[in-house]
């Protein structure tokens, strides 16, 4: 047996017949007739090795020779023995080129066509350090290795897996070849950093809000650039934060921010009010909480005392501003016209509102500091002083009518040797004055010639006094002489200046004669009254010589300027 075939050799011709084991011609060999002759012929396998040539990298493969029934075996790498290699099979993980020597029942046989073992890579699969990353990312696994097949934990099949999920992520890749690697990677996921700037709000004019990033240790980037935990501003506008956390994850948060005015308060300037006033502030802002610095709490506070006074105004946005004003109390002017008060016609009376400086109204709508009264009724003033402060008084003055005082005397003409003239007034209760009186009678003798003035005073209940006067006539009786006789004449004025009344009953024949006698005029005097101009004459003493039906009277007339 050598190689693939069987050969059987004889000299001589011959046929040849191979049976099998069964009895069964396996084969015919020549024409011959066979002779009987007999053997047993071991027919062998060939030495081809079997088994797996192309083989991974960390992989084994069985090389088996093809010669079963061998009694022997040695294997060789590259031409060199293997050391103890003498079975059928060899298993090598080793690239190389292998034969067997097998020795058989036959003998001895050298060594049969070899094979080439070769080793090749398996793929490189790195899916890197175990890692992780910030919620709500991902993270792509990448097998390499273009062209191979993949099966990742989750079963897919690309070369790449993309999650955002913690897990443990396993790859097995396979080559062309069928080679296969695989590789294993922890994914963590880090939460974010939570941050919370709040819900949009406002502040009051002028203050200030801290907005915090929390997260301490963490980096911080604010829209205005600055890298700080907090943020503090009062500017109206919408605010930005980026927080990255110690593990590189990253968060962020937006606040708006408004601005609310303050309440505008305004109680005014210092003032002042007049005693007894009152004055209103209003803190205005309606709707708004008041606190004022008596401790109410309405928007407006009347009062009517000096002092300071605050308020305190918060509005609906829960902002604030207040006020301070200062009030002061003048004393109103002292205004008195005195009590009510009475007194005598043809007196005056001076109302006096005193406060120099300040305004007046008197209800006659006078301005004077004074008012002079003549009259009866309410008199009323009202003053104003430099404060603008005002009083009143009220007067009621009641002027008392003077009594109606008349005079008489017996006789207005009289010598002066007459006897004494009696005198009579009325209302009675007066007094007469006079040269020659006494009481109520008149001495001639005593008063002396000339005109005298008896003067009758009276005084009524009110203190109100009158006077009356008589003019009686002393003459030294040397020349004409006065005769008054029951006549209807009568003459006034006496004493007359520049004109004379004649009043007669009847038609008159009237005479005027001067103190010696000598006629300066002649009358006809129709009844009733006629007025005379008597300018022409010197002042004097004249007699009046009146005749009528009744006869003749005279009467003294006076001239005097």
């Amino acid at each position: 047996y050598r190689g693939n075939g069987v050969f059987i050799g004889s000299n001589i011709s011959s046929r040849f017949q191979l049976w099998n084991t069964s009895g069964n011609v396996y084969a015919t060999y020549g024409n011959s007739a066979p002779d009987d002759i007999r053997g047993t012929v071991f027919i062998t396998r060939s030495r081809a090795i079997a088994g797996t040539l192309n083989i991974c990298s960390g992989d084994s493969t069985v090389l088996t020779s093809g010669a079963s029934t061998s009694v022997s075996f040695q294997w060789y790498k590259d031409g060199v023995a293997i050391p103890g290699a003498n079975s059928i099979s060899y298993t090598t993980a080793q690239a190389g080129h292998y034969n067997v020597w097998v020795s058989d029942e036959c003998g001895a046989d050298s060594l049969g066509t070899g094979v080439d073992v070769t080793i090749n890579p398996v793929p490189v699969v790195s899916l890197g350090n175990d890692t992780a990353i910030c919620s709500g990312g991902m993270i792509t696994f990448d097998a390499m290795n273009a062209g191979d097949t993949y099966l990742w934990s989750d079963a897919s099949t690309a070369q790449t897996l993309s999650t955002g999920i913690a897990g443990t992520y396993y790859v097995n890749v396979t080559d062309p070849i069928g080679c296969s690697s695989s590789d294993t990677v922890v994914l963590n996921i880090n939460p974010l950093p939570v941050i919370s700037l709040g819900n949009d709000t406002a502040v009051c004019s002028g203050n200030m809000i801290t907005f915090d990033a929390m997260n301490a240790g963490s980096s911080y980037l604010w829209n205005d650039g600055s890298t700080t935990q907090t943020l503090m501003t009062g500017t109206a506008g919408t605010y930005f934060v980026d927080v990255t956390d110690v593990n590189g994850c990253s968060n962020s948060d937006t606040i708006m921010l408004g601005v609310n005015p303050l309440p505008v308060v305004n109680l005014g300037n210092d003032t002042a009010i007049c005693s007894g006033s009152m004055i209103t502030f209003d803190a205005m802002n309606a709707g708004s909480s008041y606190l004022w610095s008596d401790s109410s709490t309405a928007q407006t506070l009347m009062t009517g005392m000096a002092g300071t006074y605050y308020v305190d105004v918060t509005d609906m946005n829960g902002c604030s501003s207040s006020d301070t004003v200062m009030l002061s109390v003048n004393a109103i002017p002292v205004v008195n016209l005195g009590n009510d008060t009475a007194f005598c016609a043809g007196n005056m009376l001076t109302l006096d509102a005193l406060n120099a400086g300040s305004t007046y109204m008197w209800s006659d709508a006078s301005t004077n500091q004074t008012l002079d009264v003549t009259t009866s009724g309410n008199y009323f003033v009202d003053v104003t002083d430099t404060s603008g402060c005002s009083a009143s008084d009220t007067i009621m003055v009641t002027v008392n009518a003077l009594p109606t005082v008349t005079s008489s005397a017996t006789s207005t003409n009289v010598c002066f040797d007459d006897a004494n003239v009696s005198l009579t007034g009325t209302p009675a209760g007066g007094t007469f004055s006079g040269n020659g009186v006494t009481g109520s009678s008149f001495d001639p003798s005593a008063a002396g010639n000339g005109n005298q003035v008896v003067t009758y005073s009276y005084t009524d209940v009110n203190g109100c006094s009158a006077t009356s006067t008589v003019t009686i006539t002393v003459n030294a009786c040397t020349g004409i002489e006065e005769h008054t006789a029951a006549s209807g004449v009568t003459l006034y004025p006496n004493p007359a200046n520049d004109k004379l009344v004649i009043t007669a009953a009847e038609r008159t024949s009237v005479m005027i004669f001067n103190a010696t006698g000598d006629l300066v005029m002649n009358l006809d005097i129709t009844p009733g009254t006629q007025e005379i101009s008597v300018a022409g004459l010197p002042d004097g003493i004249y007699f009046v010589r009146s005749t009528d039906s009744k006869g003749a009277s005279t009467q003294r007339l006076v001239i005097t300027r």
